[in-house]
């Protein structure tokens, strides 16, 4: 209950009024690890086009299937997004309960600023996040050394699907065990 603890502290020294965005979620969910979780990059170059539509528009219909298949598996999805920061837009939740308003979310995802992909996998580590990790990314990131760094204390298989050639992922999928894919085929 850090971050909320943080918040309440820092309005009432300001005297400001409380407000519901003060209080942090994922800090009253205790994590179990052993599930599912994106890292969603959702950057200033995911808004590039390749054929008729963005790589973040790719990015999310890939994860709205990818809430689809699990829906029969019992399994929980925790979705982070990062971009210059990384923050969880959905802790690990069940998605045959809550697939639903999973994917009623993501519309409502928007690409902007620089990437870390360090912040994220640092979260995915401090929230204990591990099991199978799926990265979706444009394959750049701002600080590859602090990357590897983070994908070292991950615990579970980091997997990455990108839509360029990216060194720095096929090297983390190899120190985590995952699968590297370059995705292919988007629409024209």
């Amino acid at each position: 209950m850090l971050s909320t603890s943080r918040n309440f502290a820092r309005k009432l020294a300001l005297r400001r009024p409380l407000s519901d965005s003060d209080i942090v979620l994922r800090e009253y969910r205790k994590s179990r690890g052993g599930g599912f979780a994106i890292c969603l990059d959702v950057s200033g170059s995911m808004k590039e086009y390749v054929g008729n539509a963005t790589k973040l528009q790719i990015a999310l219909g890939s994860i709205a299937r990818y809430i689809d298949r699990l829906r029969g598996e019992d399994a929980e999805l925790s979705l982070i997004l990062f971009n210059a920061e990384a923050d969880i837009l959905w802790a690990p939740y069940s998605v045959a309960a809550y697939g639903e308003y999973m994917k009623a979310l993501l519309p409502y995802v928007f690409p902007a600023g620089g990437t870390d992909l360090a912040a994220a996998l640092k979260l995915v580590a401090e929230e204990d996040l591990g099991g199978e990790i799926l990265i979706i990314s444009d394959g750049r990131t701002a600080d590859p050394d602090a990357a590897l760094e983070h994908a070292g204390r991950v615990r579970g298989r980091i997997h990455a699907f990108t839509m360029e050639d990216s060194p720095v992922l096929k090297r983390i999928t190899a120190l985590r065990g995952g699968a590297y894919r370059i995705l292919t085929g988007y629409p024209q």
